[in-house]
């Protein structure tokens, strides 16, 4: 019998801790979630999305890897593990200023001046 997306993706998670040579508490520790969640993933119960990305990061899955699983794909490139000194939090400094930043600006730019050229008596 087939296993059920879930129960799939279960033993992935499973056997990726194993693979990292890493516990249950120790896991749900670097995923900072709850080891009981850690637990019913593993046996197959459903979790929030913000759980299953918190799994990934631990796991050092790329993003979309539990949804690659669940559809029946194999689980793809593994994300290169971060290094301490050089990890960088997923969640974005709200002081920096990236390039995109830079690029949008200047697209929104061009856009505010487009609008003017068009319609002069606007000015």
């Amino acid at each position: 019998m087939e296993e059920m997306p879930r129960q799939r993706l279960g033993s992935a998670v499973r056997a990726r801790r194993v693979e990292l040579g890493m516990s249950k508490e120790q896991a749900s520790r670097a995923a900072k979630i709850d080891s009981i969640t850690w637990t019913r993933v593993e046996d197959g119960y459903g979790a929030r999305d913000t759980t299953y990305a918190a799994i990934e990061r631990a796991l050092q899955w790329q993003p979309s890897t539990v949804h690659r699983i669940t559809a029946g794909l194999e689980p793809g490139p593994v994300a290169p593990a971060p290094d301490d000194a050089a990890y960088v939090s997923s969640r974005p400094d709200p002081r920096s200023h990236s390039v995109a930043d830079a690029d949008l600006d200047t697209l929104l730019a061009e856009i505010a001046r487009r609008a003017r050229d068009a319609n002069p008596e606007a000015r």
